[in-house]
């Protein structure tokens, strides 16, 4: 559950599509998404993961999520045991994709490689309540706003 802090904070979503474009679906509730795409592999869709972002307005979350970055439904998702996907949901401008891999406040990560990002969870009711967007096919079991 967010507090009225992060309420206020999660006004928008967009999300940079890497080859310009800008593909967005509202987040589904629970029991109409699909069941989650396994995670894909380096090259395994042709083109360039897409990675959703948010609009923060200075409100920090206090949680934290690792895994490894895979592609799952076209865009960029951490896995974790099981190969249980996230999608991780980065404040706008602040990762980018090139050169197969993420830049992330100053590091590269590449498919396959762990990271651990602060922030915080979201359900897809609560991301289509707050107008929270994710690109088309992504996976919305797990979100995670990221700090």
């Amino acid at each position: 559950m967010l507090g009225l802090p992060m309420a206020a904070a999660l006004a928008a979503c967009s999300s940079a599509h890497p080859d310009g474009g800008n593909e967005v679906a509202n987040a589904s509730v629970p029991g109409e998404a699909a069941s989650l795409p396994a995670p894909a592999g380096p090259g395994a869709e042709g083109k360039p993961p897409r990675i959703a972002e948010w609009k923060r307005s200075g409100a920090s979350l206090l949680s934290r999520r690792s895994g490894r970055l895979a592609i799952a439904g076209g865009c960029l998702v951490l896995t974790g045991e099981g190969g249980s996907a996230t999608l991780p949901i980065f404040p706008a401008g602040a990762a980018t994709w090139s050169g197969g891999a993420l830049s992330y406040k100053a590091k590269s990560y590449a498919l396959g490689d762990g990271i651990d990002l602060s922030g915080g969870a979201v359900s897809a009711e609560e991301a289509a309540r707050r107008a929270i967007a994710v690109p088309a096919g992504c996976p919305v079991d797990a979100l995670f706003l990221v700090n």
